[in-house]
């Protein structure tokens, strides 16, 4: 399973790497969006290479249409479940990853998405973050299901949305570090401001 895990990342870096690049250069070189500020472009291009990366490992990771019935679970957390009692009685090791990939791996996906939709879409809070998360997630899972790849698990949605709740606390938390050294640096330039005048 690592070897399937490492090669399945680089392939995903390389697809996604030569999409976003084509991508970006469609919209700010045919686009005229010259002006833009370069932070915005850098922030864009991650995000275009992020969204492909997780579609590529969502839903192509093993081609289209592999499956030969479509496979979905609506039961919660039944695979959670399933993979912790392997990972008591059965080979541990494999259980262990198993369980890190479809846990750790379906919530550190959409972390990304939560550090990023808000720079993009300036009125969110965390509700809206909870249903862009979810929307998203539930996009994949039917995509998933309509071209009969992997298994559509209501898992993924859960773990999915926690993934993007978490990335935007964690936005909230750097944009308030940031805003808080804004301010000290400009107390602090105020207070110089303040000395020189009065030493005039």
């Amino acid at each position: 399973m690592i070897n399937w895990l490492i090669e399945l990342v680089v392939n995903s870096i390389v697809v996604s790497t030569i999409l976003s690049t084509i991508i970006f250069s469609i919209i700010y070189i045919y686009k005229k969006n010259k002006g833009r500020h370069f932070k915005h472009k850098i922030v864009t291009f991650i995000f275009v290479f992020y969204l492909i990366a997780l579609l590529y490992v969502t839903v192509y990771r093993e081609g289209l249409f592999m499956n030969t019935t479509r496979v979905i679970n609506l039961e919660p957390l039944t695979i959670l479940l399933w993979s912790f009692e392997n990972l008591l009685y059965v080979d541990t090791r494999s259980a262990y990853l198993f369980l890190l990939y479809n846990v750790g791996g379906n919530i550190i996906w959409f972390i990304p998405f939560g550090l990023c939709i808000n720079y993009f879409i300036k009125t969110t809070n965390f509700i809206k973050v909870l249903c862009y998360s979810f929307l998203l997630s539930l996009a994949i899972e039917s995509v998933q299901y309509l071209c009969y790849v992997g298994i559509s698990d209501i898992d993924d949605l859960i773990f999915n949305t926690i993934g993007g709740c978490i990335g935007y606390v964690i936005y909230c938390i750097i944009y308030r570090k940031k805003g808080e050294q804004n301010v000290n640096q400009k107390t602090s330039e105020e207070i110089l401001e303040s000395i020189s005048r009065r030493e005039k």
